[in-house]
């Protein structure tokens, strides 16, 4: 029987395709979003296939092949990223075009295909930071065209690390009634415990808000990880949409509030 690892953002909907995949025949382990112990996992019980969901999170699911692809012991496995928007699809295509891709209803046959077919010689990226390159990072913030930028606790540096922002577009300090976004650097899990119900209240109408930490590798003091991150906004009534990796020190997730 064919083992896939299906590594998926949502775990309601992984669910539904877990489903799916065990009534086509095809064995299926479970990840959502890999900490760095989750990672070290999907290395330890090497699948057939890895799955990679690209419907939620897709920046992050790219990571994941990114990764993936360069550990020898998974490398030479074929990776196959599934649904997603179209232009999502190309952007992970261009990266990585020796993976395959499918939508979700031809997932089964799209398996045997990537079974049959792997590749002879794997793109490595040339770092796990690939699918950033060129990609200039107000854009990968969602800053806009005069767009108001409230900013937590940022570095001091912050400034430098943006670059120049579009036209119009300005940084203000401080969370404010009128900002299209929020950037917030939390640095330690009992500042976002004591303080993100405040913050999600004074969004405003429409705002969109980054929760960003340090990574393990920055040197930093931290006991932040991304699943702490993401369980405490969703405690407060936000729903994270996309991650980013800042620079070399910063991760961050964006939210937005629930909807009713």
């Amino acid at each position: 029987m064919t083992r896939a690892r299906l590594i998926h953002q949502h775990p309601a909907s992984a669910a539904g395709r877990v489903r799916q995949l065990e009534s086509a025949g095809i064995a299926v382990d479970y990840s959502d979003t890999p900490d760095s112990a989750g990672l070290r996992r999907l290395v330890e019980n090497v699948p057939d296939v890895y799955l990679i969901d690209l419907e939620r999170l897709p920046s992050h699911g790219r990571e994941i092949g990114f990764w993936l692809r360069r550990r020898t012991s998974t490398r030479r496995v074929p990776l196959l990223f599934a649904g997603g928007a179209p232009e999502k699809v190309e952007r992970a295509r261009a990266l990585l075009p020796d993976a395959a891709f499918c939508t979700w209803e031809e997932v089964a046959p799209a398996i045997a295909d990537a079974l049959a077919n792997p590749p002879a010689d794997p793109i490595v990226p040339a770092s796990q930071m690939a699918g950033y390159s060129g990609t200039p990072l107000p854009k990968k913030l969602g800053i806009k065209e005069g767009s108001v930028v409230a900013l937590i606790d940022p570095p001091a540096e912050f400034d430098q690390i943006l670059g120049p922002l579009p036209p119009r577009a300005r940084l203000v300090h401080g969370q404010q009634p009128d900002a299209d976004l929020t950037i917030w650097f939390c640095r330690a899990r009992a500042d976002l415990d004591a303080q993100v119900a405040t913050v999600r209240e004074r969004l405003p109408d429409g705002g969109r808000l980054w929760i960003a930490w340090p990574k393990q590798s920055s040197g930093l003091a931290s006991d932040l990880r991304q699943a702490g991150v993401r369980a405490a906004g969703l405690a407060c009534g936000l729903v994270d949409f996309k991650i980013c990796a800042i620079d070399g020190t910063w991760s961050g997730l964006q939210f937005a509030p629930r909807r009713n």
